[in-house]
């Protein structure tokens, strides 16, 4: 029987998305003690400014006003430590 190993399964997946024009980005490079931090600490999952820049792109006839507000929302509930399965 063939043992499946989580960091083949990990190459494998990242080479799918990859093969969609997904940028991966290695953890630590983005990390908060790194040279170009993306979140505050470990245990931030959203990159806001990713959101940010990605619903603009996606949602560009939507005033910016109402995705900054979209943006806020989904911070709160961040904060507030709700689960996203609950959504």
């Amino acid at each position: 029987m063939t043992k499946i190993i989580k960091s083949e399964i990990e190459k494998y997946s990242i080479q799918l998305l990859e093969k969609q024009d997904y940028k991966y980005i290695y953890a630590p490079s983005i990390a908060p003690d790194s040279e170009n931090p993306e979140r505050e600490s470990f245990e931030d999952v959203i990159l806001t400014e990713r959101l940010k820049t990605a619903a603009g792109r996606i949602n560009s006839s939507i005033p910016a006003d109402i995705r900054e507000d979209a943006s806020k929302q989904i911070q709160r509930l961040k904060q507030s430590g709700h689960s996203w399965k609950h959504l």
